[in-house]
């Protein structure tokens, strides 16, 4: 059996794995101090101070919706049951640090929007009646899902899984990946 700890998801309880600043910090006082000290790391080098000129964040708008290309690997609970839901998570010191929510904040709004439905989709069931997961060949040994799309909204995102063995044996289950794919996308509407 598996243990899931559902926490009701809010920005703030998304974590930023290997980010300085998380969500619920003042992300432009974090902007304005980074740039300060890049600044500053430029001025022992020897460039003059009237040739740099420092652009921080204004607002918080501005700190988020700007990753257009990101990677997160798929992980459950108990990594040895196959009937555990898929979650997102980032690397940190060699250790995945789940991302605690459906969606990475900082990304483009198109990619959050694809994560949301890629994740639920990968997470559904036959049907009310079947406990079993619908996708299963697309989940069998997904280590990772990588997003990439541009910073104009209502372009495409292409959202690329990654595994750890090949993922077909024989052109019987080749087909039968490829039907479940197709299905995958039409039911994500990407």
């Amino acid at each position: 059996s598996c243990v899931l700890i559902h926490h009701t998801m809010t920005e703030s309880s998304i974590l930023l794995p290997g980010y300085e600043c998380q969500l619920e910090d003042d992300s432009v006082l974090h902007s304005k101090e980074k740039v300060q000290s890049a600044a500053e790391d430029l001025l022992t080098i020897g460039i003059p101070k009237d040739n740099i000129h420092t652009l921080p964040c204004l607002s918080h708008k501005e700190t988020i919706d700007y990753r257009c290309s990101c990677t997160f690997q798929i992980v459950s609970e108990d990594p040895n049951n196959d009937e555990c839901e898929l979650q997102y998570a980032m690397r940190s010191a060699k250790t995945a640090i789940l991302l605690r929510g459906d969606h990475f904040p900082i990304a483009t709004p198109r990619i959050q929007h694809v994560m949301k439905l890629v994740v639920r989709e990968l997470n559904a069931r036959v049907s009310e009646n079947d406990s079993a997961f619908k996708y299963t060949l697309l989940r069998t040994d997904l280590s990772s899902v990588s997003f990439a799309s541009s910073w104009q909204h209502g372009l495409d995102c292409i959202a690329t899984f990654n595994y750890c063995t090949p993922i077909h044996v024989n052109n019987e289950t080749k087909q039968q990946l490829l039907a479940e794919a197709n299905n995958f996308c039409s039911d994500c509407n990407i």
